[in-house]
């Protein structure tokens, strides 16, 4: 999770693994979903229901560096390969509106992050660009209300920023130094 944060912020020029948070009902998918979104990419709506066709999907895509979809529960083929595309670099040319011949174009390169109780089979493309997080259930005893949660996070909030940047800036101080074989 802490490479995935590092290089939604640090590099937005590489095609990023898809974050997957799977877990059953009770498990905190969607505040941690949530949270994480917010962390890179504050909005007023950190995450987004399902995709019902392309022309929603690029109106998501386009609006947000980190688009999370919350409470995915199957993956079509044209949705599949639109997460695939989107992390490696995507886009679609349309008509601009009262024009015959004028074209608006939107390219993208996104973060994506993604939740769910089971998506069943995946194709293979974008099984393999998945970070699979499965999270446990939250006992009766561990589990918080909505405002202990807006208020502890709002005080780790900047903690976990900080070392984030701070992280981010030791990457980017050492990663030329970095040879792969």
């Amino acid at each position: 999770v802490l490479g995935w944060l590092v290089a939604a912020l640090a590099a937005p020029d590489i095609p990023h693994p898809i974050a997957a948070l799977f877990g059953e009902q009770g498990t905190g998918k969607s505040t941690a979903s949530r949270l994480l979104t917010e962390l890179v990419d504050p909005s007023t709506v950190p995450l987004r229901k399902p995709p019902r066709d392309m022309d929603s999907w690029v109106t998501a895509a386009s609006g947000s560096w980190v688009v999370g979809i919350d409470n995915l529960s199957a993956v079509q083929d044209w949705l599949s390969d639109t997460l695939c595309r989107a992390v490696t670099g995507d886009g679609d040319v349309r008509r601009q509106l009262y024009t015959d011949s004028g074209l608006s174009v939107f390219a993208f390169r996104r973060v994506l992050l993604l939740n769910g109780i089971d998506l069943g089979g995946l194709r293979g493309d974008l099984s393999e660009r998945l970070l699979t997080i499965h999270l446990e259930p939250i006992s009766d005893q561990n589990r918080r209300t909505e405002h202990a949660m807006t208020r502890a996070w709002q005080e780790a909030k900047p903690r976990l920023l900080g070392a984030l940047l701070a992280e981010i800036a030791e990457t980017l101080a050492t990663i030329s130094y970095v040879r792969l074989e």
